[in-house]
């Protein structure tokens, strides 16, 4: 339906109108001068007739408007722009929009979005022109394309991550990454029509269920853990899965990731047929953690992943076993051991390679940082001291070394460097016991 705007210097009918016309027409002005939005009144062939004070602060480097063609006048064309709103509004007698660049004077790019409407004779109801109504919308411009860089930038990082990326809702997929598809051997249709525990091997799903039943109850458990899922060629591969609660299209959702941790299962399994544990503590021997990590940093190569290696010396055993036996200086190992198992990932390849020296080998995650990494331990270390349950008191020194990928350095190299990392932390102590 079109805009009847009626002349305002046409003479009212009757004494009384005559008399309140001025009040009319300044009531018009104000309202026409307080609208934000730029309005620019056109004939049939759209020549400007009228625009109000935000038109003509837009475009004060173009004065004057009217009269002048509003292609030529706004967008220095000699011929309507392609598209033109107006144009269209003209032919159809409907209102139309358009979003149009602004060449501001300040050179910035700047967006108007136009709406247009026919303005009809009041008696004959024809067209006689059209009313634009324009509204600065860069600032929503700029918002939306923030967003859709955001999420180009989101979807450029799942899609290439070496991770499987997973949302379900209820109990079925809402978007999976393609190393999710290649993972499970699924294609993305597949996947979305079947029910998330049907990947899941039937050994573990009801772990993964009861999990995922605590997050929903804000139940605290542990997010990471691993199991086996069934891929569509019915093969077993095990999985490193992290799990969270998160929003999809504004619905609460699960949110996980799933890392293929086969080889390294494959291997454990051999490395405990080798007998490549430690007997004391459990964790790998000298053989077996070099023989797991040289495995794990080919890995790394291949993945473009980064890796920490954490030296660890025990500060004092031999002062444990002169003072309260060899015994306790034994169950002083088990009990570090004990910590590393608490402190550290499932993932994270755990070993005692001498006397009293541990190491670790984690692959990097978002929320790595080398001082929380190391300060981790030393807070489990104090809690367990806290505890008083033994005569004596652990204390461990540490040094962490960082792995890149396709630096061609061995494993030996990065142990060296932990080891004398840790050496400038133990040294440091000693300064400050003195």
């Amino acid at each position: 339906m079109g805009k009847d705007i009626r002349n305002p210097s046409q003479k009212c009918h009757g004494a009384k109108s005559a008399n309140q016309f001025p009040v009319g027409e300044k009531l018009f002005r104000d309202i026409i001068g307080s609208i934000q939005d730029g309005i620019t009144v056109l004939d049939r062939d759209l020549n400007i007739s009228f625009v109000n004070p935000v038109i003509e602060q837009w475009y004060q480097n173009r004065m004057p408007l009217v009269g002048k063609k509003c292609y030529l006048a706004y967008q220095n064309r000699t011929e309507p722009c392609e598209g033109c709103p107006s144009l269209r509004t003209l032919n159809s007698n409907k209102k139309d929009i358009a979003i149009i660049p602004f060449p501001s004077p300040e050179k910035k790019h700047l967006w108007l979005e136009i709406l247009t409407f026919p303005l009809l004779n009041s008696r004959s109801l024809q067209t006689t022109g059209i009313l634009e109504l324009a509204r600065d919308i860069t600032e929503r411009r700029e918002a939306e394309q923030s967003i859709h860089e955001s999420e180009a930038l989101f979807r450029s990082l799942t899609d290439t991550t070496s991770s499987g990326i997973f949302i379900y809702q209820g109990e079925k997929f809402c978007y999976v990454n393609p190393t999710m598809i290649s993972l499970t051997g699924y294609s993305r249709e597949e996947l979305f029509a079947m029910n998330f525990w049907d990947i899941i091997h039937p050994a573990f799903r009801d772990l993964a269920k009861q999990r995922g039943l605590a997050r929903q109850k804000n139940i605290p458990v542990l997010p990471r853990y691993e199991l086996k899922i069934i891929t569509k060629s019915g093969q077993e591969r095990w999985a490193d899965i992290s799990m969270t609660l998160t929003q999809f299209h504004g619905k609460p959702a699960g949110l996980g990731t799933a890392f293929d941790i086969s080889e390294r299962k494959m291997l454990e399994e051999d490395l405990r047929s080798l007998s490549l544990f430690d007997e004391l503590t459990g964790l790998y021997n000298r053989r077996g953690f070099f023989t797991l990590a040289e495995q794990q940093l080919k890995v790394a190569d291949r993945m473009k992943r980064e890796m920490f290696l954490l030296f660890i010396d025990f500060d004092g055993l031999k002062s444990i076993n002169d003072t309260f036996g060899h015994n306790e200086g034994s169950q002083a190992l088990i009990d570090t051991a004990n910590i590393m198992r608490e402190t550290f990932r499932e993932s994270d390849i755990l070993g005692r390679i001498g006397g009293d020296e541990f190491v670790v080998l984690a692959i990097e995650s978002t929320d790595f940082d080398i001082v929380l990494f190391k300060k981790r331990l030393q807070n489990a270390a104090n809690s367990f001291n806290s505890k008083g349950s033994r005569r004596f008191l652990i204390s461990l020194s540490a040094g962490v070394a960082r792995y890149a990928p396709d630096s061609h350095y061995s494993l030996k190299d990065l142990i060296a460097h932990a080891d004398s990392l840790m050496y400038e932390e133990k040294r440091s102590k000693k300064k400050q016991d003195v």
